[in-house]
């Protein structure tokens, strides 16, 4: 199935999140769940030494699989953010997020949605924190 011309696919940019002023290993850290800061001795600082890969695959085998490592009571940037540090690569087609996230917001115990369209304009203000889109190829 091809994407559709309009399409958006959307991926984190590590370098938004380590401009100047900004402690891109208190942010990571923010986004670990325990598993993997227990991988890391608990040491935040060990995040700034590591890529941002090694970050991504440190949270994909110790995060992915936990069932509250994302919650449908998170906003969604955030639910977006987490959904894109799982992805198995590194860009990640709008319509893969809007369903993962659907199913997720729906199956709450207090559902709620957002359509594509809504979710777009959502992620077009959200490269500030470092969510970044382009063009389905």
């Amino acid at each position: 199935m091809n994407a559709r011309s309009d399409e958006l696919e959307y991926a984190i940019d590590p370098e938004i999140l380590k401009r100047p002023g900004i402690d891109f290993s208190f942010i990571m850290w923010e986004y670990l769940c325990t598993a993997a800061r227990v991988a890391l001795d608990g040491d935040r600082n060990q995040l700034s030494t590591m890529s941002f890969l090694k970050i991504r695959q440190l949270v994909i085998r110790s995060c992915g699989n936990d069932g509250e490592y994302i919650s449908p009571q998170f906003p969604v940037k955030e639910i977006v953010f987490r959904l894109l540090m799982i992805a198995p690569g590194t860009w990640v087609p709008e319509r893969l997020l809007h369903v993962a996230l659907s199913d997720l917001l729906i199956t709450s115990p207090k559902p709620r949605h957002i359509d594509q369209g809504s979710l777009r304009r959502v992620l077009s203000r959200a490269q500030i924190d470092g969510i970044i889109s382009r063009p389905s190829p």
